[in-house]
């Protein structure tokens, strides 16, 4: 870009856009009513139609000229005539590339720019960007009322944008509290068994992986048959709910995993080695849940430890199978005692 088109984008961008530090420094060479003048006429430029300016161009290239020489031409000899003829042209030749870009930029290059900017910033995502632009007028011409419609445009976009926001976090929301409730037990309000499964199989994962084993517990609930049959479905079901808050009271929040399997039976995953501490886990919930009801229920646990295995799904799979069917077995010990009581495998 030549000097004097350089220094037009700064007169314009100083005081057609109102930029503070450009501003300060046209202020270094120019008065105050200098600068107050050239933003006024700045102003006044950017309300004028591309039509109106290539006019007042043509004119100053082509007629002006034109007549200096006809005037020179009629009011001296041909010989001066032909001298300041070839200057004009020497002088039209040397300044035809800096009048050239600054012409094309006083015409229509400075709009194209600050579309193409305003553009670029709504293609980023800055739907906030605006024009800085004169009060509208009923006779703007063409470029003004493209702006205005680009920021009209860039407002309905954010405001649309935002509005799909908005929808998109509910139905995210919306997801979720399905998801929630696909891996809930709507009774008790513990996980039902296809999150049980999904838990057991990434515990076992990180088992093959870690070598660090967890423990499995199974509850059934002792003469439940008897409560529905004497007392009706509906205490059933509150002592299982009451089963249900016991269990998950009992445990580790966010830690341990308490999970109705179906009818009255429960399970937790415990992510633990420690025998003992399951063990503990499992008296807690027997002898609470015998204390906090009068219908002589009674629960039956069996626990046992996951057995790592190498790599291999259909390896860990017959694993998980094995560790059901032991911690199964020794909830069927207890119930042949007479259940209310805890044992490990």
């Amino acid at each position: 870009m030549n000097s004097l088109e350089s220094a037009h984008d700064e007169a314009t961008k100083a005081l057609g856009a109102g930029n503070p530090k450009a501003g300060l420094i046209l202020g270094r060479y120019t008065p105050a009513f200098l600068r107050n003048g050239w933003t006024a006429f700045l102003r006044m430029v950017e309300k004028v139609s591309v039509k109106t300016k290539m006019a007042v161009v043509l004119f100053c290239v082509m007629i002006l000229p034109t007549a200096l020489i006809l005037y020179l031409v009629e009011s001296h000899t041909s010989r001066d005539a032909a001298l300041y003829l070839a200057a004009y042209l020497a002088l039209s030749l040397s300044l035809i590339g800096p009048l050239a870009g600054f012409l094309s930029r006083f015409l229509v290059i400075k709009d194209i720019r600050e579309i193409n900017d305003f553009c670029m910033e709504v293609k980023r995502g800055n739907y906030a960007v605006r024009f800085d632009l004169p009060v509208e007028d009923d006779e703007e011409h063409d470029i003004l009322r493209l702006k205005r419609n680009l920021d009209w445009m860039a407002h309905l976009i954010g405001s649309r944008e935002a509005r799909l926001r908005v929808e998109l976090e509910k139905t995210d929301t919306t997801k979720k509290m399905f998801e929630e409730l696909s891996n809930r037990d709507p009774l008790t309000g513990l996980g039902n068994r296809r999150q049980f499964e999904a838990r057991m199989r990434e515990l076992a994962c990180r088992a093959r992986h870690t070598g660090h084993p967890f423990h499995l517990m199974l509850i059934d609930c002792d003469k439940f048959k008897q409560v529905n049959d004497v007392h009706g479905h509906q205490t059933g079901d509150m002592v299982l709910t009451l089963l249900g808050t016991i269990i998950r009271e009992s445990v580790r929040e966010q830690v341990d995993g308490c999970y109705r399997l179906g009818g009255d039976e429960f399970g937790i995953l415990l992510p633990t080695r420690d025998a003992e501490a399951t063990r503990v886990i499992g008296e807690r919930v027997r002898s609470r849940f015998a204390a906090s009801q009068q219908y002589g229920c009674t629960v039956s646990i069996g626990a046992a430890a996951y057995r790592p295995v190498p790599d291999g799904n259909s390896d860990m799979d017959e694993a998980l199978r094995d560790l059901i069917a032991r911690s199964d077995k020794a909830v069927y010990a207890v119930k042949k005692t007479g259940g209310d009581r805890v044992t490990l495998e």
